[in-house]
């Protein structure tokens, strides 16, 4: 599924938003929270899925995934 591995930050967050089941992922810019996202709809098999983003990030979400 992913194009390459996860970054060990990105890997972290992807486990917390799972263990927590209810977070908000307010990293900073740039450090891979669409990744975070991703992997984790796709390891809840959370199909399909609604992404709240803004207009700008639509065009990312649709490359990454």
């Amino acid at each position: 599924m992913l194009k390459g591995e996860p970054k060990e930050h990105q890997a972290t967050g992807c486990k917390f938003v799972l263990e927590s089941r209810g977070s908000i992922v307010g990293d900073a810019p740039g450090l891979g929270k669409t990744l975070i996202g991703i992997m984790a709809i796709h390891e809840i098999k959370a199909f399909p899925a609604l992404v709240v983003c803004p207009n700008t990030l639509k065009q990312n979400w649709k490359e990454e995934i």
